[in-house]
């Protein structure tokens, strides 16, 4: 798992009406309340800047969760995820090094829209890794 980039230390003074644990049971309570709802500003700027390809399933994949401490001395941690279903999120995210795209789903792909599955080797040495760059974008039906 990544290690947090976010960190809020938060120091409040003792709230002089109320006696010290209350003041901590309140301040605890606030405080995870607001990482709650960091962590889900945080999801919803991440969904809507990723990618919807056929299926949604990366868009869909992105979660929270906050983990909190019995005690204000214990951390509040808030994490935003993707789930085991989409393991090509990593990649989605942070690219890849150039690479020719694999050639069975191109030959279905052929088969399926050009009605030529020799059409495919055509279509990977165009790919973005091919020999000459291309910019090929592929879509099912």
């Amino acid at each position: 798992m990544a290690e947090p980039f976010i960190t809020y230390k938060l120091t409040v003074p003792p709230i002089p009406l109320l006696n010290p644990e209350q003041s901590r049971a309140i301040l605890f309570r606030e405080a995870s309340a607001a990482v709650q709802t960091i962590v889900e500003d945080i999801a919803k700027e991440a969904r809507s800047r990723t990618p919807v390809g056929v299926s949604g399933l990366l868009r869909a994949s992105i979660y929270t969760d906050v983990t909190t401490g019995t005690s204000l001395s214990a951390a509040i941690r808030g994490t935003v995820f993707t789930g085991a279903q989409v393991p090509y999120a990593r990649y989605v995210e942070e690219g890849t090094a150039p690479h020719w795209a694999p050639i069975g789903p191109l030959l279905l792909w052929a088969r399926r829209v050009l009605g030529d599955e020799r059409a495919a080797y055509r279509v990977q040495r165009a790919s973005p890794g091919g020999a000459h760059g291309g910019g090929i974008c592929f879509a099912m039906p």
